[in-house]
Formats: structure tokens, sequence, C-alpha cells
């Protein structure tokens, strides 16, 4: 009766001053318009993380910041596709509860198209386990095994990199991120089972390579784009009496507006001296791309006939980065680093083992390839 007669009091004095009780249902209507306004904006983003990808052209001829920081969305919705599709199949199992129910709709159908591959690789790679061995019959001498490995500014424990390097046995190491003042350690620990070395030296944190096989030739290394140099280490090796170049590749990172500018110029550059090189022998390429070879930026590549190692032999989404923090190995990562071939006009190459190794320490997972050799 108190309570009754208290909110009574309260009507009477909110009548005495020309004030309105709250309508419940109208707080209600407001709140389900807010969620459905969001929900609509979920799936809008959803579209345009679909949209601007295909319509996106690359120009590395263009050098304004503006078309270089498009490009850096555009890359965005292509590197983070698998994680905004989780992120939009998590809404829409929630917004099913939301009249009307064809945002919901919308909302997984567009999750499911930006996670529907990276899903079915992962499955694909629960059901099948590990990647293919490498077939019965191949050998040392028909086979080539390159391992990568980006060093975060030589930070990565070199005696968990040797442990693995013990495992793997590969024929070339190529490294990113080498500090001039960590090589002679590199060398140190690695160099009498891998003694041919190929280590420009002229930037501060470039690439080195290390083969344990005799390099019959020493190419000039790319040195990049003038305004943002990484020199990538250039080797020749000979398997079943075939010539392969082997390059370490360290891309720019799109972390600030020159490197933004420089990295499509690079990468067009990059694969027009690869083209030139395939010319006359195989080239395999490892290291770090600092993005997928499936991506806008990376078109000029896969535009010369590029071949990726994880598609032809590798299991589930290959994810190399980020792998430093203990957190972060259990968040989805994306492949930044990747090994890749283009066949030579003679030989040719076939991926029959490609994958992504522990971590070390460093930012970057190492990966490793194998290929067979087909000579005449």
């Amino acid at each position: 009766m108190h309570s009754e007669a208290s909110e009574q009091q309260i009507d009477d004095q909110r009548c005495e001053t020309g004030e309105s009780r709250p309508n419940r249902s109208t707080i209600g209507l407001a709140v389900a318009g807010l969620v459905r306004l969001a929900l609509l904006g979920a799936a809008l983003a959803g579209g345009a993380a679909l949209v601007l990808p295909a319509a996106w052209t690359t120009d590395p001829s263009d050098e304004s910041k503006v078309r270089a920081l498009a490009g850096f969305v555009v890359l965005c919705c292509e590197v983070f596709a698998f994680h905004g599709g989780l992120a939009l199949l998590a809404v829409g199992l929630a917004a099913v509860f939301v009249r009307p129910r064809w945002i919901a709709g919308c909302i997984l159908l567009l999750g499911a198209v930006h996670a529907g591959h990276g899903l079915l690789a992962t499955g694909r790679a629960i059901v099948t386990g590990k990647p293919p061995a490498i077939a019965s019959g191949d050998s040392a001498e028909t086979t080539l095994t390159v391992l990568s490995q980006n060093l975060l500014y030589s930070r990565a424990r070199l005696e968990a990199l040797a442990e693995i390097v013990k495992a793997e046995r590969p024929d070339v190491i190529v490294l990113q991120e080498v500090i001039t003042d960590r090589a002679d350690e590199i060398l140190a620990r690695f160099g009498d089972s891998y003694p041919h070395v190929v280590h420009p030296a002229t930037h501060r944190w470039g690439g080195m390579l290390l083969s344990g096989v005799p390099l019959v030739e020493v190419p000039e290394p790319f040195t990049g784009d003038p305004d943002w140099r990484i020199d990538q280490p250039v080797g020749v090796v000979e398997i079943a009496g075939a010539r392969i170049a082997v390059v370490g590749v360290h891309l720019p990172a799109p972390n600030s507006i020159d490197q933004l500018v420089a990295g499509p110029r690079m990468t067009a550059s990059f694969a027009e001296w690869v083209r030139e090189r395939s010319a006359s022998m195989p080239v395999v390429m490892a290291g770090d791309f600092n993005a997928p070879l499936w991506t806008s930026r990376t078109a000029p590549l896969r535009e010369i006939g590029v071949r990726r190692a994880h598609d032809a032999a590798g299991a589930g989404r290959g994810s190399t980065w980020p792998s430093h923090r203990a957190w972060l190995r259990a968040v989805p990562g994306i492949r930044l680093d990747q090994a890749a071939w283009v066949d030579g006009p003679d030989t040719g190459l076939a991926c029959v083992d490609s994958r992504v190794l522990g971590p070390t320490g460093s930012d970057h997972r190492p990966i490793v390839a194998t290929f067979r050799v087909t000579a005449p």
C-alpha cells in the first residue's frame, strides 16, 4: 500500500509540474531501433569489405599519399577478411532474435563469404592432418628445401632456430631483419653447415642467405626502392643439373606513409626482376612479403605466374604472424611469410611440402618449403 501511494504521489507531482511518466514501450522501441541500425551498419561494412577489393586496381606508378592510404584500407579488407567474417558470423547468430530476421540472414551470409575459405582450410587440415610427405624416390639430389625466418631485428632466439634447422635440414636458409652487428653471431652458429653466404650488408637490417650447397653464381641483389631500400640476397644453386635462383624476400611493411607509397612500387619492380631472371632459370623466393600473395598488393607477382607453395602443398591457413607473445598465438593470424616459385624455360619445379614451423621468439614464425626439380 505504501509503495502504491508513493507512486501515486509521484504521478500527482508530475502532473502538477507538467512532466509525463516515461513510456517503457517507447524506450524499448528506441533501443530496438538502435540495435537494428547497428546491425545494418555491420551488414554494410561487410558488403563494403567485399566490394572495395573487387573494385580496386593496383597502380604502382601513382605515388600519391591519398591513393596509398586507400590501398592500405583495401589491403586491410583483404588481409583481415577471415577475422571480420568470424565477427560477422557471431553478430549474425546473435541477431537471429532481432526482427526483421533478414538482417541476420544478410550478416550470416556475408560472414560465410569472408570466413568461408579460411574455415574450410582449417577444417580440411584437421581432417587430413599434416601436408603430404615428400614422395618416395625424391632425394637430396632432386629436391631443394628452403627455410625462411624474419628475425625481428635479430631478436629471435638463434638457439631455437638452430634446433629447427637441425630437424629440417634445409639446403638454403634465408633470413630477414639481420642487424649488422649480429651477423657474425649468425655466421658463427650456422657457418659450418652453411658456408656459402650472401649478405649484402648495405642496409641496417637487410637479408642474409646461407646455403649448404655451393653457389654457382651470386647475382647482384635486388635493391628494392630508392626511397626505401631493402636489399634482397640472391644465390644460384645447381640441383639435378639445373640452375635455380633463390632469393630472400623482404618487402616494405604497411606501417608508415612512406612504406605505403613504396610498397606497391617495390613489389612491381621485384616482379619485373623475377620475370627477367626466370627467362633463363627457375626462381624460388621465400621471405617476409608483408602481405599474403593473394592480395592486391602482390598482384604484379601473380601476373607473371608466381605460384604459392602453401597452395600446392600446405595445410590450413598457414598463419605466420603474429607469434612473439603467448596470448597472440591463440588469435587467428595472417600469412605474411611466403615461399613461391616461377618455373624456368627448361626446368620445372613442383612444391611437395610446405609448413609453418614453431616459434623462435620473433614475431614471425619460420616457414619451410621443399621443391622437386625436373630437369631435361
